[in-house]
């Protein structure tokens, strides 16, 4: 297992070899979060090393450096002898350069996971949210979205389950619709029959079948 220092060294010589913080973290097993503070505290030593040559970098340069180390507007404004408007141009030219060294950052980190981020701010801007409200629509998302999942996954078995009892009741009105064809044929058939039963009633009983069954009651049995 490495030392602190020995994570140091690699963390340094891996990252002067060109590797992105994603390539370190894989390669030394570190988060991005330690990696970061090495790098800080690199930069840091060789800035204090190399104090000595500040005086041959540009105002600019100084500026940078002095505003980097956390120095105030005013303090750098005092070390460096510079006017409130130059203070001032040099300090939002670096916040400029800081910011894209974050989004620098921010992209080893997540490599092509970016889209993500750009899909999100594009539908923020396009909703007119402001970059606290998404922060903090992300961090109430983040608390309830464990329960909302659950209810979505419960909500989404009971939709399936009545889906199935729906299909079961339509399965069962085709049974229904072909049983009452089967029973109003059975009822015509019926009907039929009791009207020629009725036909067949009359015809024994009147006519030529009457006489006949008068001349059967009348013969005597042998």
């Amino acid at each position: 297992m490495l030392t602190r220092q020995e994570k140091e060294k690699l963390v340094t010589d891996l990252y002067n070899q060109g590797m992105s913080i994603r390539e370190i973290s894989k390669k030394a097993r570190m988060s991005f979060r330690d990696i970061g503070v090495i790098r800080r505290k690199a930069s840091g030593e060789k800035g204090e090393n190399q104090d000595k040559e500040q005086s041959l970098l540009s105002p600019s340069s100084q500026a940078y450096r002095l505003f980097s180390k956390g120095k105030t507007l005013l303090e750098v404004a005092i070390s460096l002898n510079l006017s409130e408007s130059e203070t001032s141009r040099y300090y939002e030219e670096y916040l400029n350069l800081k910011q894209m060294d974050d989004l620098q950052t921010i992209y080893d980190e997540i490599g092509s996971d970016i889209t993500h981020f750009l899909k999100l701010y594009k539908l923020s801007k396009d909703a007119h949210m402001k970059p606290d409200h998404v922060v903090n629509l992300l961090q109430m998302s983040n608390e309830y979205l464990p329960l909302i999942e659950h209810k979505y996954r419960k909500l989404r078995k009971e939709i399936d389950s009545l889906e199935t009892d729906k299909q079961k009741l339509r399965d069962l009105g085709i049974q229904v619709g072909v049983l009452t064809k089967v029973l109003e044929k059975y009822k015509k058939e019926i009907k039929n029959l009791q009207k020629e039963k009725i036909r067949l009633e009359s015809l024994v009983n009147n006519g030529p079948y009457e006489k006949v069954r008068q001349i059967a009651w009348q013969q005597p049995v042998s």
